[in-house]
């Protein structure tokens, strides 16, 4: 289960972004093409010609006089404000024009008090909060120069340290597993609700999902006001739940991967290779079930799914009776047409002797796979087990390959960009707005079975949603 850093980053794209992915063969709203077109896709190649990453200016500039730094800066605003605009089919949502030229001009008034690396998290912020997880801001590369060697998970409501690079082994495996509680002094909670504002601000359960993709960063870690003393100083739990003060290193991100983890522990089956498809019968004491796991949906050429899907059917024909469980809480969405394909799926799979079907459901799920969720659950009756979804019904999209992204002149931070409506299937069984649009507070898809994934469990290796799927 190997996952570099560079995987983890580009991780990020394919949870906000491609997770996003290419809705095809949906009715888009045909945007104008503007703003370069060319420019790294993904991780930056270089540092943008500012400031140093860390360097945060004390002389304030008079009131009519703008250093070069600040004039660059402004630059870049002004061009993301107008083509946000010009690009996004309904730019202003959840947040008015007014409010978002407010926090423009807010945030020019703050760049001689930021580090480069400050300013794009809080442009990221600033697009975060049009809670439109196909449009988002990334970079720039001196972000993510350097990386803390673990990764973390949520297990209910609590932090833990994670899968580690094996160069570390010795320090961190004594911590695999123990609760995070601070860093340097500042609340795990705080630290939570600074990395919530930088993906999908009103929903929980997705901000829950992708804590992790910005807690490994020292950079984010900086922003939130770790950075007030040197170093970084984690707060972790003992078995006696008693304090550890344990100082972890912020290293170069060249060569870490995160794929280790103490030698007796048993990873548990559904979070190996958690972003592949695969079908599989599994049996114990309980009884046999078929198990899917779909995460995978990056491509619309149906011939990437055929072995997957023929699989499950011979099993499903090999083992009557037996209970179906179809796993998509790793499925952040992608090709919209595979819907089709999977419905052609789930009426064939309708006729054959199935003893219940169960769907996992998750904060990482989005975009398609909301839609995948839905066939499955109508086509087979399917009783959804686990954690509200990371997006409703219906979502803002991308129509055009490669997508729609614009590069700030200077910063050549990345921002993609929305290009279309897709309103999901069954769009007339929800209240919407005078837009057609879903209200704010219809953010997420809630399961018939809510289960969250257990600390203990997971220790023992077991995986608590399917565990209760396992007993009933």
């Amino acid at each position: 289960m190997t996952k570099r850093v560079s995987s983890v980053f580009l991780s990020v794209f394919f949870l906000l972004l491609c997770g996003c992915s290419s809705i095809s063969g949906a009715q888009s709203q045909p945007i104008s093409s503007q703003g370069p077109s060319s420019g790294p896709f993904a991780e930056p190649t270089s540092t943008p010609e500012l400031a140093p990453a860390d360097s945060t200016p004390s002389a304030v500039p008079s009131a009519n006089k703008l250093s070069k730094r600040e004039e660059k800066w402004v630059e870049d605003l002004e061009y993301l404000r107008e083509q946000y605009e010009a690009l996004h089919p309904v730019p202003f949502r959840y947040v008015s024009e007014e409010e978002f030229d407010f926090q423009l001009e807010q945030l020019k008034k703050k760049i001689s008090k930021l580090s480069d690396n400050d300013m794009s998290f809080e442009i990221k912020k600033i697009i975060a909060g049009f809670c439109d997880t196909h449009t988002v801001a990334n970079g720039p590369a001196s972000v993510y120069e350097r990386v803390f060697p673990f990764d973390v998970i949520v297990l209910g409501e609590k932090v833990y340290l994670y899968l580690y690079d094996k160069d570390y082994s010795e320090l961190l495996e004594p911590y695999f597993l123990r609760e995070i509680v601070a860093v340097n002094g500042v609340d795990i909670g705080y630290i939570r609700q600074k990395a919530s504002e930088l993906y999908y601000p009103t929903n929980f359960w997705f901000n829950k999902e992708v804590l992790s993709y910005s807690f490994y960063l020292p950079a984010f870690m900086d922003w939130v006001g770790c950075d007030h003393q040197e170093g970084y100083t984690f707060h972790i739990l003992n078995e006696d739940d008693q304090v550890e003060l344990v100082e972890l290193p912020a290293v170069p991100v060249d060569g870490i991967t995160y794929d280790c983890y103490p030698k007796d522990f048993v990873l548990p089956n559904s979070f190996l290779n958690p972003d592949a498809n695969r079908a599989e019968y599994i049996e114990d004491e309980r009884g046999g079930y078929v198990y899917i796991l779909f995460s995978y949906m990056e491509t619309g050429d149906m011939k990437a799914y055929e072995d997957f899907f023929s699989t499950a059917t011979e099993l499903l024909k090999e083992h009557p009776g037996c209970k179906l469980v179809i796993d998509l809480r790793k499925n952040s969405g992608g090709h919209s047409n595979v819907q089709s394909f999977a419905h052609q799926k789930a009426l064939e799979w309708r006729e054959l002797p199935i003893e219940k079907t169960y769907i996992l459901t998750g904060g990482f799920m989005m975009s398609a796979a909301i839609d995948l969720r839905t066939v499955f659950k109508e086509g087979l009756d399917g009783i959804a087990v686990g954690e509200p979804t990371g997006q409703f019904f219906g979502t803002f999209g991308n129509s055009k390959d490669p997508r729609q992204v614009i590069y700030l002149p200077n910063s050549q931070i990345s921002v993609f960009i929305a290009d279309m409506w897709w309103p999901g299937l069954h769009p007339e069984q929800y209240t919407r707005n005078e837009n057609s649009i879903p209200y704010e507070w219809q953010n997420t898809v809630l399961p018939d079975v809510y289960v969250s994934l257990d600390a203990k469990d997971f220790r023992q290796g077991r995986d608590s949603i399917l565990e209760w799927v396992l007993e009933h």
